[in-house]
């Protein structure tokens, strides 16, 4: 039992409850927040995510990464997912703190996860990245590469959005 220091009224107060997901889809992200964490076998990076703009903006996106894992394979395709989300937000460096990665915009597909079970645990179903957008991923095996579309029109340097501003 614990003493909350004050009184509190259920009644004065607007309840709250888990959003949905947001619909499937292309959106622009940004990392906010990022920490290194223990797992059983490894280290996983932890990531915090939010719409950077449209009708979700600031909604979360929470992405864990196993950087480093004593399966190889699991391993390997962190390591791979960390390399679409570099690429995919501009970074083209190596990095050394994931410090580096936040508020880089990038684009993101995302996807919805269902509700699951996990022991005596229940998960509400959440969104998570299907892939990281970049200009040179490879078509899928057995497509053809789509022609390219018209550049983007850009805005003046100075734009309201950060990748508007360094554009010249």
């Amino acid at each position: 039992m614990a003493n909350l220091g004050q009184t509190f009224d259920p009644n004065e107060v607007e309840p709250t409850s888990r959003p949905d997901p947001v619909p499937e889809g292309r959106y622009v992200l940004q990392v906010i927040d990022s920490d290194i964490k223990p797992t059983k076998s490894g280290q996983m990076l932890a990531l915090t995510m939010e719409i950077h703009d449209g009708p979700y903006q600031g909604r979360k996106v929470f992405e864990n990464l196993n950087i480093q894992n004593a399966s190889a394979q699991a391993q390997e395709i962190a390591q791979r997912q960390l390399s679409a989300l570099c690429r995919a937000a501009g970074i083209t460096q190596a990095i050394t703190d994931s410090q580096d990665l936040h508020y880089q915009p990038f684009e993101a597909d995302l996807k919805i996860e269902p509700a699951r079970t996990v022991g005596e645990k229940t998960y509400d179903p959440r969104n998570a990245i299907k892939k990281y957008v970049f200009e040179d991923q490879a078509p899928p095996a057995g497509k053809p590469a789509p022609s390219a579309p018209p550049p983007p029109q850009r805005q003046a340097a100075g734009g309201s959005r950060p990748w508007e501003r360094r554009a010249s």
